[in-house]
């Protein structure tokens, strides 16, 4: 711990903005329609896209931006976007 800092620091207010959020019945597919095409698209074109998934644990993050798991359907849908262009 600092010096100069006396306790641990607290938050008392906070305050988030989201650009969207999607509940628990929305489908990978739609989740990837609204966001990963569009960056792709964009990344494509040269420029930056980034996507901040915030989640509980376990809540399917990874599964949705990448596909089932590390084997070869991961990021499935985002290699064959990246191939039709």
């Amino acid at each position: 711990m600092s010096p100069w800092l006396k306790g641990m620091p607290t938050l008392d207010k906070a305050n988030f903005a989201f650009d969207r959020f999607f509940g628990a019945d929305a489908t990978d597919d739609e989740v990837y329609a609204a966001l990963g095409r569009p960056l792709v698209h964009r990344a494509m074109a040269g420029q930056v896209g980034v996507v901040f998934a915030y989640g509980q644990t376990g809540s399917g993050k990874t599964h949705t931006m990448g596909g089932a798991g590390a084997g070869a359907g991961a990021g499935a849908p985002t290699r064959a976007e990246t191939r039709s262009r």
